[in-house]
């Protein structure tokens, strides 16, 4: 799920809010780390 969200992210191909809000629920659900979380958010911003 990682290297999928951070392909979206790198292409801009979807809201930023929309990616926020999935990075959450996929945190909360343990399907990222939160090392991976904090990563993807970084990229994010």
């Amino acid at each position: 799920m990682y290297q999928i969200m951070k392909k979206i992210i790198l292409n801009k191909s979807e809201n930023k809010n929309n990616i926020q809000n999935k990075l959450d629920i996929f945190l909360a659900k343990n399907r990222i780390s939160q090392q991976e979380y904090e990563e993807l958010m970084l990229l994010l911003n």
